[in-house]
């Protein structure tokens, strides 16, 4: 009788000790849970695709290049624009195509085709952009005009398709509208997100030869 009740009151103990582990290893797998589903939403949020930005890098020598050409009433004149990329993402983000339009007063005078290129991430990429400016002789003369008085500004609308590597190939399309591009300002104040020098430095001239 006392042997039996002795294996009676042990019994329990056993019991304990097992509930405590057993409290012990949920309390480790609630822990482990907690911080697999935090670190999710942090990296969720953290490599979420956000739009790049970008920012028209010519000067007012370039543009003057431009409207000398349609001042002379060439109905067509083609022009280079250097252009910069902002990636604030925090993976290599792909631009796959781009094109876009400018406009002078709501009339489209222009049209322009962005090359593919790839931006690092937290990054300001340079890009060449080949634009063709078509206005009619009305147009030509009013943006002519507006230029040597020192108030021309055109509007940019474009979409652009962009593609992120890391993320499977993940591709999604955003548009850019109303983009106001003072093409009279001298210091072209538009300028904060390139990366680029200014046109008139020596790698510009060299590059347009």
């Amino acid at each position: 009788f006392f042997t039996a009740g002795t294996s009676v009151f042990q019994q329990p103990k056993r019991s304990s000790r097992y509930m405590s582990c057993l409290v012990r290893s949920c309390g480790v797998c609630y822990l482990l849970a907690v911080m697999m589903i935090g670190g999710g939403l942090y990296a969720m949020i953290y490599y979420y695709p956000k739009i790049p930005q970008y920012s028209i890098c010519n000067d007012s020598l370039a543009w003057k290049s431009l409207v000398e050409a349609v001042a002379s009433m060439k109905m067509q004149a083609d022009i280079d624009i250097l252009a910069s990329v902002q990636n604030p993402n925090s993976l290599t983000v792909a631009l796959v195509k781009g094109h876009g339009t400018f406009s002078h007063r709501g009339t489209m005078v222009g049209t322009f085709e962005v090359p593919s290129t790839e931006s690092a991430a937290m990054t300001i990429t340079d890009v060449m952009v080949k634009a063709t400016f078509t206005p009619d002789k009305s147009q030509a003369i009013s943006l002519a005009a507006e230029y040597f008085e020192g108030n021309l500004v055109l509007d940019i609308d474009s979409v652009a398709t962009f593609r992120i590597p890391f993320l499977s190939n993940y591709t999604f399309d955003a548009s850019f509208k109303n983009i106001h591009i003072n093409v009279a300002d001298p210091y072209l104040s538009n300028r904060k997100l390139c990366a680029c020098p200014k046109w008139s430095d020596v790698k510009n001239k060299t590059h347009n030869g």
